[in-house]
């Protein structure tokens, strides 16, 4: 499932300036980079945060599709 920056943000529980900086020193793989709307796999947000993420459905109030 991809997610967008904003909601991977806050599923690593970091913000946004933070959670790019990791994108470059915790090598996150990024999709559709060169794009306004980049997006992030959450298997690659379990991959670097493992147990300490959070929920999409915890951090947007709204469920997976």
């Amino acid at each position: 499932m991809l997610v967008s920056i904003s909601d991977a943000a806050k599923m690593a529980d970091v913000s946004r300036e933070t959670f790019y900086r990791h994108i470059d020193d915790k090598k996150i793989s990024i999709i559709d980079a060169g794009t306004k709307r980049p997006k992030v796999d959450v298997s690659e947000l379990r991959r670097v945060y493992g147990d300490k993420l959070k929920p999409l459905e915890e951090v947007t109030g709204k469920k997976k599709t």
